[in-house]
């Protein structure tokens, strides 16, 4: 009796021992963890910091103005060019090129491109389309995100290469044909924006040093001989701009940078 009597106590008493050491030692646990993270500090890697700078760089280039970022495409505003990831441009490449064909239809209609790209019976164009991003080579906290489309026409007698801002403004467009007949005609720009109400001319001149005032990674070859070039600067919504054009007998340059850029 007194053999079963122990056997019973020795078993509560194990089972007692065993339910408070199931209360208390998650708690001593995760206070001794507490200890060991607060007490020690840990290197962040730097792909955090790299994300954290992108995320920032996006947000605060939604703040510029076309002509801040312009400024650091050009390296007018020091800063560094890579290729952009998908999440970090606004637009997808086909988002960017219809964008892209759109705001060229407009420059066609004022003279100021030598194609309708809009594909038709007997005009298609192919197209290829890579963004980029100017990033500020001293916080890395602005970044200007573009696309640098390529057209090539079905018969490949015809090819451009247009870089724009994801807003859509066009910022360069270098035209090449194999034969000059097909063309379109091409206006002076300080022509068209004199007739447009809310642009100011504020300068003109022709037969300037194209190659001087190149601001793009643009074949610069094709302009060494021009039969005609003109620069302009423009006022628009308290902003300037310059504007240059080349012309030659079988390739064109359009090219609108800020004032300071140049």
């Amino acid at each position: 009796m007194k053999k079963i009597n122990l056997r019973v106590i020795g078993l509560l008493v194990l089972a007692i021992t065993i339910m408070f050491a199931g209360m208390l030692l998650p708690g001593i646990v995760l206070y001794s963890n507490s200890n060991g993270i607060t007490g020690k500090v840990n290197i962040v890697p730097k792909d955090y910091y790299a994300a954290s700078n992108s995320a920032m760089a996006k947000n605060n280039s939604k703040r510029m103005k076309v002509s801040e970022k312009i400024q650091l495409i050009t390296g007018s505003w020091k800063s560094t060019i890579k290729e952009a990831n998908k999440y970090e441009t606004e637009l997808k490449d086909y988002e960017a090129t219809n964008l892209a064909l759109k705001e060229l239809s407009q420059l066609y209609e004022d003279g100021l491109f030598p194609s309708e790209l809009q594909s038709k019976y007997g005009n298609w164009y192919s197209w290829t389309a890579k963004g980029y991003k100017a990033v500020d080579s001293i916080f890395n906290t602005y970044s200007s995100c573009y696309w640098v489309i390529s057209f090539m026409k079905y018969d490949g007698t015809e090819n451009h290469e247009v870089y724009m801002i994801e807003d859509g403004t066009i910022i360069c467009c270098v035209s090449h044909f194999e034969n000059s007949t097909e063309m379109g005609r091409i206006e002076k720009a300080y022509d068209v924006y004199e007739q447009k109400t809310e642009y100011e001319i504020t300068d003109s001149s022709d037969n300037v040093n194209i190659i001087e005032l190149i601001r793009y990674p643009i074949d610069t070859q094709l302009f060494n001989s021009t039969e005609w070039s003109t620069s302009c600067n423009i006022t628009k919504e308290n902003e300037n701009y310059n504007i240059v054009q080349a012309y030659t007998k079988d390739s064109y340059l359009y090219q609108l940078t800020d004032v300071k850029s140049n």
